[in-house]
């Protein structure tokens, strides 16, 4: 059975997932949409794959999650909206995020099966340079673009990290959905030129125990503010849902599941 793949965006990542899709035998990408393309209907592919930006959850995931189609998302940040959570869980269709460039979710997500998480935390450490964002003052984008100096450049909890860094703190959003601990889970964002890799460092605590995960991640050469890892972490993710495509006994999971 040939596996039919939708890659939602049309930029770095999904020409890498493009290459690596075309290794596998039994997999097709019936479509790559870009910005002015639509979304084939639901009967035309088997997975929808996000590789867009946060935005586009909302925007473009969601309506094809509501007309049944499973979609695996992997700007997470848009996952920050509960109006859209809530839509999204309520929908026929099935989403699943993709762990994407941070590591230790799986334990992240026992303890919060285990029990509340009481308290989760992540700082995120980046190369000056990639943080800059629009609504920066001139100072600090010049304190930024010298990069000469550490700087926390946000910090509060994890959706409004999310806000200010939409295309940088998917990792953020990732920890507070493996929690289950919106308005719990705080971030910083740390400007630092020493961040040759791009460093997360995540800490939890709740009733059943607590947890400490340092990752470490490459950024791509291609697109700096992603890391090289993320593509082959999408990857993982659609082999694991492919590999239970067409079980209906299969737990392939909904918008808590992190593969």
């Amino acid at each position: 059975m040939v596996f039919r793949i939708v890659l939602l965006g049309n930029g770095n990542l999904a020409s890498l997932l493009t290459t690596a899709i075309a290794e596998r035998p039994n997999y097709v990408v019936v479509g790559t949409i870009g910005r002015a393309d639509e979304i084939p209907p639901v009967a035309n592919y088997d997975l929808l794959v996000e590789v867009a930006a946060p935005e586009a959850v909302s925007a473009r995931v969601l309506p094809a999650v509501e007309a049944g189609a499973t979609a695996l998302i992997a700007s997470v940040g848009g996952l920050a909206d509960a109006d859209v959570r809530a839509r999204l869980e309520r929908a026929p269709g099935r989403v699943l995020v993709a762990s994407g460039a941070v590591g230790g979710l799986d334990h992240v997500r026992a303890l919060a099966l285990s029990g509340e998480v009481t308290a989760a935390h992540i700082a995120s450490s980046k190369l000056p340079a990639t943080l800059i964002q629009p609504w920066m003052d001139d100072d600090l984008v010049a304190r930024l673009r010298a990069g000469a100096e550490r700087i926390v450049v946000a910090s509060g909890t994890a959706e409004h990290v999310a806000a200010l860094f939409p295309r940088s703190a998917n990792v953020a959003v990732a920890v507070t959905l493996a929690a289950n601990a919106w308005g719990r889970t705080t971030a910083e964002m740390i400007a630092d030129p020493a961040a040759i890799s791009t460093t997360h460092l995540i800490t939890a605590t709740g009733t059943a125990g607590s947890a400490r995960f340092e990752v470490s991640n490459v950024p791509s050469p291609a697109q700096p503010r992603s890391s090289m890892i993320v593509a082959s972490s999408l990857m993982r993710s659609i082999d694991a849902i492919a590999a239970v495509h067409g079980d209906g006994n299969a737990a392939v999971g909904n918008l808590l599941s992190l593969l």
